[in-house]
């Protein structure tokens, strides 16, 4: 089974970027074939990262395919062409989001993940890797989304998450308030 991971996540210290490596590392090899495609209008630079590095060299035949700057049809023909059964689209509708190219069904089944843990009100996402904190079971019918629901979290390295604000006190302190 080929599945596409498609993301403008790529780029400079991007933590979805970075949060792939653990993702694509995890594959059991004799059944999947991972295939990474890059929507990011830069790419990877010509002196990659070392996580930049690590993605690479985990992507089926050790490379990254670039979908930037192309039409969706010429993207989703070029998906089409790589083989990919399902697609698992990391950005939602944030950043250089290409779910133009996704509604031309590219790939059998298309997931939503990581990057946007939330509906996107589209008939052509299919699933969401979700867990029941991001999208609570008793709140499935307001998901276009069929929910696939990861025990204790959707995110690939849940110990790893930040709470915090770093906002100027300005933003986070209301006017004539406590500082």
């Amino acid at each position: 089974v080929v599945v596409g991971y498609l993301t403008s996540d790529l780029k400079l210290s991007h933590p979805i970027g970075q949060l792939l490596v653990p993702i694509l590392a995890g594959h059991r090899r004799q059944r999947f074939t991972p295939v990474c495609i890059d929507s990011h209008s830069i790419g990877i630079s010509r002196s990659p990262l070392p996580y930049q590095q690590e993605v690479q060299a985990l992507c089926g035949g050790g490379q990254v395919h670039s979908i930037a700057g192309l039409s969706a049809r010429a993207a989703a023909a070029k998906v089409n062409a790589l083989g990919v059964h399902v697609m698992v689209n990391l950005n939602g509708w944030s950043g250089e989001d290409r779910n133009d190219v996704l509604a031309l069904r590219p790939a059998p089944l298309v997931i939503n993940a990581v990057g946007f843990p939330g509906a996107s009100g589209c008939s052509f996402i299919h699933a969401l890797l979700a867990d029941r904190v991001s999208a609570p079971p008793e709140m499935a019918r307001f998901f276009s989304e069929r929910l696939l629901l990861l025990p204790p979290s959707h995110h690939p390295l849940p110990q790893l998450h930040l709470f915090g604000a770093f906002d100027p006190p300005a933003r986070v302190t209301p006017p004539g308030g406590v500082t």
